[in-house]
């Protein structure tokens, strides 16, 4: 192992978890997080902040904010969308936009398609 990352280590393991967390929440917004994925699209989110949560430390991310991830799933759509425009694929996309306006409709959200 090397010097700076034995360095590192001896600094990781001096930090108490409410030190950590301090120290996440100030480096949070050069950290993205991996999430997982919604069909094709991969989910990440930038770090929000961290906290203790008993004895670990939690880690918030914006994606939190959201009351329901599928609020993002006009910006979703409007990829998909671009990606079949090029693909030539204009008729899938007018069922698609049927479909995608009766979703918004039953969540009861505004169509902006």
């Amino acid at each position: 192992m090397s010097k700076d990352i034995q360095d590192i280590v001896q600094i990781a393991n001096s930090l108490s978890n409410n030190d950590l967390a301090n120290l996440i929440t100030m480096l949070g917004d050069r950290l993205d997080v991996y999430v997982g994925q919604l069909g094709r699209h991969q989910i990440s989110s930038p770090v929000k902040d961290a906290c203790m949560n008993g004895a670990v430390v939690q880690i918030n991310l914006e994606l939190t904010e959201l009351d329901d991830i599928s609020d993002d799933a006009q910006a979703i759509y409007a990829d998909f969308q671009r990606c079949m425009v090029r693909a030539g694929h204009d008729q899938a996309i007018s069922v698609l936009d049927e479909c995608f306006r009766d979703h918004l409709i039953d969540q009861n959200e505004e169509v902006r398609v």
